[in-house]
């Protein structure tokens, strides 16, 4: 059997693509091998036999035949149903008691997802961790405001204390020009503190101790405390306004 690469060096001398080095190979194989020599030219006669064949057009009725035999109906265009088109005879007079109970599952599912995520997040406690962003306070009745005036230190501002079914709120609205440190201290063994958040997540430093939270800030601020009482002994929260680590203002909230 001839090697495969020979037969490749023969094809491309009958088809004139052939190189000079590839062409003096070839040679080499057709003198030495017989077989070679003998498959070559067979190759050869036949290509040159081939060549020679008169080209015949078919005969006008093999055409007719053919284009009689063609079944032009699964070349057509098929008209496309929009989605559309589907709502449309989905809701037809022929269709509609299947069309109002599609509708009917349709909103009652809508129901059901509705009611599922608004148990989810409604029973979703809050995370002391959570320090950014806000909190709003609606559905609660508001109990104190207690004004913060310190016209020596350039810091006003206001304490709402509010409560709803079963939490307390602060909401701690502080205005000043200066830098301070506002510190909230609770008895953690009878107050529970739910979440914390301010109106801004940047610029400012806070440290968070069991029962105690401090931050450092220098801008006006609204802070948003959530908390629930453990005990009904829990008594008071102390607010503390400081200035590079002097008491400027103290306020025990009790409930």
């Amino acid at each position: 059997m001839i090697d495969p690469k020979i037969l490749e060096l023969i094809n491309k001398d009958i088809d004139k693509a052939i190189s000079l080095s590839e062409k003096d190979l070839l040679q080499k194989y057709i003198n030495n091998d017989p077989e070679v020599n003998s498959t070559y030219h067979e190759m050869l006669e036949t290509e040159n036999l081939l060549d020679k064949l008169p080209e015949n057009d078919p005969s006008v009725s093999l055409k007719q035949r053919i284009l009689n035999s063609i079944n032009y109906d699964l070349y057509a265009k098929k008209h496309k149903v929009s989605f559309v088109d589907h709502v449309v005879d989905l809701f037809s007079v022929s269709n509609r008691k299947f069309a109002t109970s599609f509708a009917f599952g349709l909103i009652t599912g809508f129901i059901v997802l509705a009611a599922i995520f608004y148990s989810y997040y409604s029973d979703k406690s809050f995370k002391e961790d959570n320090v950014v962003g806000t909190m709003g306070i609606s559905e609660s009745k508001i109990v104190e405001s207690i004004p913060i005036n310190l016209a020596e230190s350039n810091i006003s501002g206001q304490i709402i204390v509010s409560k709803s079914s079963d939490k307390y709120f602060l909401d701690i609205n502080i205005e000043s020009k200066n830098d301070f440190s506002l510190q909230i201290n609770v008895d953690p063994k009878l107050i529970n503190i739910d979440n914390f958040s301010l109106n801004r997540p940047n610029d400012f430093n806070i440290e968070k101790e069991l029962g105690s939270i401090k931050i450092n800030d220098s801008q006006n601020s609204n802070y948003s405390l959530a908390f629930t009482l453990k005990d009904p002994a829990a008594k008071n929260i102390n607010i503390n306004i400081l200035s590079h680590d002097n008491k400027l203002y103290q306020k025990e909230i009790a409930f």
